[in-house]
């Protein structure tokens, strides 16, 4: 935002005030040159400086009202365009009266006053169109959040009634067949099945902590996703050392997301290689800032295993589930979550020869925004280094 933008939403009342103030000085104008009549001189004066009063008080209104330079703009555009059509409807009468001959009675006043009723008109109509589409974009917001919230009740609702008996069923069968013939070929192959169930049982439990708190409001934070990008994939090499992971970011990539953005990121990077059956597999993770020249920090997990089932990904994009779609796991739903209380976007591409890529798109922070963060970070840490020098600060 420059210079000139930022006074504009400063001082979005300023043009307010001043059709007002020349409504006001043009009704005592008006009244000094016609003082011969003074009952009707102080009865004439009183729209054109009411309505220049009405004015101010606007200007007031939407200097306290914060809006945006886009919303000013749209104010003002309607109260020109009321007081342009006052005094098409006036000029239209003046010119009637010159074709008919008929006296003209002060056009000048009569230019003044439809201005006047015009800008009186239009202030509190661009006002209340202004607030209204204020509300509406609220209300499209907490109905996209009411969605995204009822598709990850839905999500979690399939979980436990589809999932979870899933996964008792086999335990249950194998403890079955263990109680009725415990013999040692017995136990040999139902103990490493019982030990995968059950760590299958516990993935589950932690990943629907990890999705139900993305359920309560949140405040999104500067991070840098180089930061979260190199550490993420630091802990998967150690941990996989068989699979060959490659990483490109820049310096750094400082934007606004969720605090778990990075759970998030790690979520994919163990989809990719939890559900992958190849001993060769690669992943690549990459991040760029100012893609495609916008103001976008993109990143990008690229694996060559055996790819995410269609039906996974059209689930994340269904607001409820359907009876006959069993799609779209915690995981899955966990990151799409995470990626939209962040503002950004999420797709999914076949990779080639074989594979997925994850393409996840961040609003990028301005260096404006990045200056600000900064020094508001400063001040809290000059506010707590007092506080622990002295206490009573």
């Amino acid at each position: 935002m420059n210079a000139v933008e930022q006074w504009i939403r400063l001082n979005t009342g300023f043009p307010f005030a001043v059709i007002g103030l020349f409504l006001v000085i043009g009704g005592i104008s008006h009244a000094s040159v016609h003082m011969q009549h003074s009952s009707r001189t102080i009865a004439e004066m009183i729209v054109p400086v009411s309505s220049g009063f009405s004015l101010l008080y606007a200007s007031y209104r939407v200097s306290k009202n914060k809006m945006t330079v886009g919303e000013a703009f749209h104010m003002l555009v309607i109260v020109f365009s009321l007081i342009t059509i006052a005094l098409s409807i006036s000029v239209f009468n003046i010119a009637l009266d010159v074709w008919t001959n008929e006296p003209i009675d002060d056009p000048v006043y009569g230019l003044l006053v439809s201005s006047g009723v015009g800008a009186a008109v239009g202030a509190p109509l661009g006002f209340f169109y202004v607030n209204f589409q204020k509300s509406h974009k609220k209300l499209g917001t907490e109905y996209k959040k009411s969605r995204t919230l009822n598709r990850q009740l839905s999500v979690m609702h399939r979980v436990l009634r589809h999932n979870l008996r899933n996964e008792l069923t086999v335990l249950g069968g194998a403890t079955e067949m263990l109680k009725h013939d415990p013999s040692p070929e017995n136990v040999d192959e139902y103990i490493p099945l019982l030990d995968k169930h059950v760590k299958q049982l516990y993935s589950i439990t932690e990943k629907a902590q990890l999705l139900e708190r993305t359920l309560g409001p949140s405040k999104a934070s500067k991070v840098d996703i180089t930061t979260i990008a190199m550490e993420s994939v630091a802990t998967f090499r150690t941990e996989y050392s068989s699979v060959d992971f490659k990483l490109s970011t820049p310096a750094t990539a400082p934007t606004n997301v969720h605090p778990l953005f990075q759970q998030a990121i790690e979520e994919l990077l163990e989809n990719a290689i939890t559900h992958n059956s190849r001993t060769d597999l690669e992943i690549e993770v990459s991040v760029a800032t100012e893609f495609n020249k916008n103001d976008l920090t993109r990143v990008m997990i690229s694996d060559t295993g055996v790819g995410i089932p269609n039906v996974e990904i059209e689930a994340l994009w269904q607001p409820e589930e359907k009876p006959l779609s069993h799609g779209a796991g915690l995981g899955l739903s966990f990151v799409y979550s995470i990626v939209n209380q962040s503002h950004g976007k999420i797709q999914f591409k076949e990779n080639t020869p074989s594979g997925t890529i994850v393409i996840i798109d961040l609003p990028s922070l301005s260096s404006e925004e990045i200056e600000s963060e900064n020094r508001s970070h400063l001040i809290d840490e000059v506010v707590h280094a007092a506080k622990s020098i002295m206490p009573d600060f």
